[in-house]
């Protein structure tokens, strides 16, 4: 089994160089500290199972998943992340990755990781399983009313995703500032969250963004 690990802490790349090498099964370990490299080498080697970071310098996490299942669209991903948010756990889930595993976990989540993608399943550690039930049964209650969302509240949204600031979405929009920020007072109501992160993580999770 060749495994690519992309992290940009040595330590950690380190700490998880040393765990694999005890599985039986293991064979080459390529680490890489920058996502670009990792885009890079895909263009030449494929790997068994990719164990990636989400917070790296250069390139962010999400977006790296999606160069590899574009290179390889069977690839098997395994998130290995300190985050541990509304936000990620709702991201994670749309872009069905194959494991995840918190850093805090122990070693033993990390073999058990491996050896379950290994053979064609999933595996989420104890700690992100917790989250995703709170988070489903959280949904569960909200209910369908996003429906009830206006067609400038999805514009809203939408550009909010993008990343764009209120001065942006006023001009694309062709609307006031505070017309922009009547807006996304109204989404975060609706969606019974209290911040953009949540916000954002509420779209992902009824598929209102890619």
């Amino acid at each position: 089994m060749n495994i690519l690990i992309a992290d940009d802490h040595s330590l950690v790349l380190e700490g998880l160089a040393k765990v694999l090498q005890n599985i039986p099964e293991t064979g080459i370990i390529d680490i890489f500290t920058e996502g670009m490299s990792v885009c890079q080498i895909l263009q030449t080697n494929r790997y068994d199972v990719y164990i990636i970071d989400l917070k790296m310098p250069d390139i962010d996490g999400f977006e790296l998943i999606n160069h590899i299942r574009a290179a390889h669209s069977d690839a098997k991903i395994l998130v290995c992340t300190m985050i541990e948010n509304a936000s990620i756990i709702n991201r994670l889930i749309y872009k069905n990755v194959d494991g995840v595993v918190f850093k805090s976990s122990s070693a033993e989540h990390l073999a058990k990781a491996l050896k379950n993608i290994s053979q064609g399943k999933k595996y989420f550690c104890p700690r992100f399983a917790c989250l995703e039930k709170q988070y489903e049964k959280h949904r569960k209650k909200m209910g369908t009313d996003m429906l009830n969302l206006t067609q400038r509240e999805l514009e809203v949204l939408g550009y909010i995703i993008e990343g764009m600031t209120s001065s942006e979405m006023a001009k694309k929009m062709g609307v006031s500032e505070n017309g922009v920020e009547g807006f996304r007072k109204s989404l975060l109501e609706k969606t019974n969250v209290r911040n953009v992160a949540q916000l954002v993580a509420f779209a992902y999770e009824n598929k209102l963004a890619g």
